[in-house]
């Protein structure tokens, strides 16, 4: 009896070993072919080692000198070592360890991002089309310094991303970034870090699944649910829908909500956020709208290729293709 059960043992763990090697000789693969054809459509993808490991229970892959650049070289994503671990009966869900510095080159800026504990999950059906079933990132910290001269750091933070069924091609997206402290010089600023909470659904023009490596999806339409960013005694609030055309020029509304507006309209003059020529006009306006109230409730409207802040002209809508 104990022979057979040995004899039992023995059969069994072998076909588990064969099923290890079979299962990552196919992962190793389908990362190569995945790279190539990302390659194929203008992606440029660099590493320096590509190994799995992790035998007997897991599916371990151990990237270094990670280096993505996009189709048209604006956006490129370096990291000195990215690890995935997946449970060798449940590979289709992932979870991904990144470290604790990685950089970020956004068109003629460069970002160095240093977080505490950063993971993400990811999840996907086990099905032939891979179809995507959730992404949750989160972290201790984040500290983002750019060589523009700006910096901000943030407690925990945390992304997520979902599908939103029955609707067909709709996620539902959550942010939450607490304790965000910007070190920009501006004078008047409050001396409390800010919290900021979005609650967003997205609607592409195809699925989340394998193949959007070979064409991208693209946002046909954006509803912002809740978006609350609270700022010492600034608060800016929002909700709305805007639908985005196949030329990326969007059209819609988004109501926004605005808590000691002056101060607020103060702060993004001196971030270089509002344009000088378009201050005093923007100014008198908001003073107009709402006479002697410090808060405001102003539709920001998205029509015919321009934009609108309540009756106030912003000029040209941005391109979200």
């Amino acid at each position: 009896m104990m022979k057979t059960l040995l004899v039992v043992v023995l059969a069994l763990a072998a076909l588990y070993s064969g099923y290890w090697v079979v299962a990552t000789r196919g992962l190793d693969g389908g990362l190569q072919t995945a790279i190539e054809t990302a390659e194929s459509y203008g992606w440029q993808v660099e590493t320096g080692t590509l190994e799995t490991s992790g035998f007997p229970s897991r599916f371990d892959v151990t990237a270094t000198d990670l280096r993505v650049q996009s189709p048209m070289g604006f956006v490129q994503w370096q990291a000195p070592m990215v690890q995935t671990a997946a449970l060798s009966y449940r590979p289709n869900r992932v979870i991904a360890t990144l470290p604790p510095v990685q950089t970020v080159q956004v068109g003629e800026q460069a970002l160095t991002v240093e977080s505490d504990g950063l993971r993400a999950n990811f999840d996907v059906a086990a099905t032939p089309s891979l179809p995507f079933e959730n992404f949750t990132a989160e972290a201790a910290s984040f500290d983002i310094q750019s060589d523009a001269g700006w910096q901000v750091q943030t407690g925990p933070a945390v992304v997520a991303l979902r599908p939103m069924g029955p609707a067909i091609n709709t996620y539902a997206g959550y942010i939450s970034l607490s304790d965000i402290v910007p070190t920009i010089p501006l004078a008047g600023a409050p001396d409390v870090p800010a919290q900021l909470t979005a609650d967003v659904t997205a609607v592409l023009d195809r699925p989340l699944d394998r193949l959007v490596i070979n064409a991208p999806a693209l946002l046909d339409r954006l509803t912002i649910n809740t978006f609350d960013l609270n700022w010492g005694d600034l608060r800016l609030a929002g909700e709305g829908t805007v639908d985005i055309g196949a030329d990326g020029v969007p059209e819609g509304r988004i109501l926004l909500q605005v808590v000691n507006w002056r101060d607020l309209l103060t702060l993004l003059d001196q971030g270089g956020i509002v344009p000088e020529n378009v201050l005093p006009a923007v100014t008198s306006g908001l003073r107009m709208l709402s006479g002697s109230s410090d808060s405001l409730q102003l539709p920001l409207t998205f029509a015919g290729g321009d934009m609108m802040l309540g009756p106030l002209p912003l000029g040209a809508a941005p391109r979200l293709r």
